[in-house]
C-alpha cells in the first residue's frame, strides 16, 4: 500500500479563529471574569466539541435503526486548569445573562464516596442540574475505574465551560458540553489510550442516562466525537457500528432551522414515545412466540435481536401491528408482561402509551433511512 502523503504550503496559513469558536469567546471571558481561578501565564487544557443536526433516522436510534447525522459549526467548548487542593470548582457561562458565571462545588472526595443515586439527589437542588453533563463525566470515569479519585495523587482542578449550541433546540447542546468535557479529562488523566472514540461516546451517554436522567440514545455523543464536516456520519445502532460516511454532492449543504419549539429528552414526550416503543417490541416478540407454537416451534430468542428496526416493514404490518393497541396504561402493561428490555426507562402505572403509532414511526423510519443511503 502506498502511504498516503501530505504536502505543506511553504507559506504559513492564517488560521481563521471564527473557525475554532467558541474557544476565543471562553479564553476571553475567562481572563475578564474568571483571573483568580485561572490566573495569567498557568497552563490551561481547553476541549471543544460540536453539536449534531439529525439528517435522517433521529429518534429511532434507540430501537437499533441506522442514522444520518450531520456536525454543526456550533460547539461547546471547555477549559481545565489543575488546583492545588482537592476540590471541583466547575463555571458555566452559559446559564444566566449575568456578568458574574454560574458555579457548583464539590470535593474529589465526596465525588469517589457517592452512589448515582447520591449525586443525582446533589446535583436536583434548585440551579444544579447542568453541572451534571461535566461532574457526571468525572464520576462515570471514576466509576468505570479509569481514574482512581480516592488516590490523594489526584489534585483537584477548575473547569468553565461555554456553549454556543442552541440549547434545547434538539441538536445535542448536551452531547457537546459532554463530550468536550469528557475529551477534556481524558487527556488530563492521561488515559486516552484505555478509550477509543466510540467507548468515549459510550461514557458519555452513560452521562446523560444515569446522572442527568435523559434516556437518549447514543447518535449525538457519537456525531460529536466522529463526524466530519462535509459528511453525513453513519451509525448503525446496534448499538453503535459505525460505517464508512456519506460525502455530501458538491454545493450541496444541510442547514437546520430553529422552530422555537423546545426539545428535552429527560422528560415528557421523548419518555413516553421510547417507552412505547419497548413495549411494543415486547409484543411483538409475545406474538412470534404465539405464531412459533403454532407452527410447532419454540422461540428461544429474540427474532429481532433486540431492535426493532430489525423487523421487516410487511411483516410488521400484515402479521403484528393488529396486535398493538393504540394505547395501553403502564399497569396494564406491566400486569401482562411485565416489564421491557430498555434500561432507560420504566412504565409508569398511570400513563397511557401509544404504542401502535411508536411502532409505527420506528419500524418505518429504519425503512426510510436505509432507502436513502441506497438511493
Amino acid at each position: 500500500m502506498v502511504p498516503k502523503t501530505t504536502t505543506m504550503p511553504t507559506t504559513p496559513q492564517p488560521l481563521d479563529p471564527s473557525r475554532l469558536e467558541p474557544v476565543p469567546t471562553l479564553l476571553r471571558r475567562i481572563r475578564a471574569e474568571l483571573s483568580a481561578d485561572f490566573p495569567p501565564g498557568q497552563p490551561i487544557r481547553v476541549s471543544r466539541a460540536p453539536g449534531r443536526l439529525d439528517v435522517m433516522g433521529g429518534i429511532a436510534d434507540y430501537t437499533g435503526s441506522l442514522v444520518c447525522q450531520a456536525t454543526l459549526d456550533r460547539a461547546a467548548a471547555v477549559a481545565l486548569r489543575e488546583r492545588e487542593d482537592r476540590q471541583l470548582q466547575i463555571f458555566s457561562f452559559n446559564l444566566f445573562d449575568e456578568h458574574v458565571p454560574f458555579t457548583f462545588r464539590m470535593s474529589l472526595d465526596a465525588l469517589a464516596a457517592a452512589s448515582v443515586d447520591d449525586l443525582r439527589r446533589e446535583l436536583a437542588e434548585p440551579g444544579r442540574k447542568w453541572a451534571g453533563y461535566l461532574v457526571g463525566c468525572l464520576f462515570v470515569l471514576h466509576e468505570a475505574g479509569l481514574v482512581n479519585l480516592h488516590d490523594p495523587k489526584h489534585k483537584g482542578f477548575n473547569l468553565a465551560l461555554y456553549s454556543t449550541v442552541p440549547m434545547g433546540a434538539g441538536v445535542s447542546s448536551s452531547a457537546a458540553i459532554e463530550v468536550a468535557t469528557m475529551m477534556n479529562l481524558v487527556e488530563h488523566f492521561g488515559i486516552q489510550s484505555s478509550l477509543d472514540p466510540l467507548r468515549l461516546a459510550a461514557l458519555c451517554q452513560s452521562v446523560e442516562n444515569r446522572i442527568v436522567g435523559a434516556p437518549c440514545g447514543i447518535m449525538d455523543q457519537v456525531t460529536s466525537c466522529l463526524g466530519e464536516p462535509g459528511s453525513l456520519l453513519r451509525l448503525l445502532c446496534q448499538p453503535h457500528e459505525l460505517l464508512p460516511s456519506l460525502r455530501l454532492p458538491p454545493g450541496v449543504r444541510v442547514i437546520g432551522i430553529d422552530s422555537g419549539v423546545k426539545h428535552n429528552v429527560g422528560r415528557g414526550r421523548y419518555g413516553r414515545t421510547r417507552c412505547a416503543a419497548f413495549m411494543a417490541h415486547r409484543i411483538i416478540v409475545e406474538q412470534m412466540r404465539t405464531l412459533g407454537q403454532r407452527a410447532g416451534r419454540t422461540l428461544t430468542r429474540d427474532p429481532m435481536n433486540g431492535y426493532l428496526a430489525n423487523l421487516d416493514p410487511d411483516d410488521y404490518k400484515s402479521l403484528f401491528r393488529p396486535h398493538l393497541p393504540e394505547q395501553l396504561r403502564g399497569d396494564e402493561f406491566l400486569k401482562t408482561y411485565g416489564g421491557t428490555i430498555d434500561p432507560a426507562t420504566t412504565g409508569e402505572p398511570d400513563t397511557r402509551y401509544h404504542v401502535r403509532q411508536s411502532a409505527d414511526h420506528h419500524v418505518l423510519e429504519a425503512r426510510r433511512v436505509r432507502r436513502f443511503v441506497s438511493e
